[in-house]
Parts: C-alpha cells; structure tokens; sequence
C-alpha cells in the first residue's frame, strides 16, 4: 500500500470493504477470502499466485508456528526476511548480504 500510495481507507473504498476489515487483513487478525485477495492484488499491482502462497504461509505459522518453515528444511528465524526479500532492489539484497557475512566473521573471531 505505501509504494502505491494508499491508506487502508483507501484501499478499503477501492476493493469495496470496511476499513476495519482492512486494518485486521493488515494486522493478521483476518485473512482475505481468494476473489477479495484477487481484487486487492489488481489494485495494488501484486502478483495473485505469489501472495496467494503468502497468505496460506502466513495462516499456517500463525497456527503451528515455526514448525512448517522447519518441515521445508527452512530455519523459521529467516521466515521474515525471505517473505519481505523480493521487495529489495539489487542493491538493498547486496547490502543485506554483506551485513549478514560482517556480523558473522565478527562472531566468529570473537569466540576464538
């Protein structure tokens, strides 16, 4: 919504829901049906299939926690950063990299 410029109340009179049904879809309280999660997706420009899979990753962790991302051989502590990853540009991803590689060899002497 904010690289679109929306505010939820905006967003809300696009799709044609209450603007508290938007603060709970936001917020993770509520999930969105697939036709309103497909209306949003066109006004926001977003990828359907890819939100989709979101939205469905979103409700399992929020049911059984860490235990799908492990399930997928995934460590759940990066489950935030691969979520919001194709959202950084080139440069933001290099960034991102060099910091992890800096923190890690700072750990690492520290304990030698």
């Amino acid at each position: 919504m904010d690289a679109k410029g929306f505010s939820a109340k905006e967003l809300a009179d696009r799709v044609k829901i209450t603007y508290e049904h938007v603060r709970k879809l936001i917020r993770g309280d509520a999930y969105p049906s697939k036709s309103l999660l497909t209306v949003i997706c066109q006004e926001l420009e977003w990828d359907v299939e890819r939100a989709t899979e979101l939205a469905h990753t979103d409700k399992i962790e929020r049911k059984f926690g860490g235990v799908p991302a492990m399930l997928a051989g995934k460590n759940p502590e990066l489950s935030d950063i691969e979520r919001n990853w194709e959202y950084l540009n080139y440069d933001q991803k290099n960034t991102v990299k060099v910091l992890i590689s800096a923190l890690a060899d700072r750990n690492r002497t520290s304990t030698l």
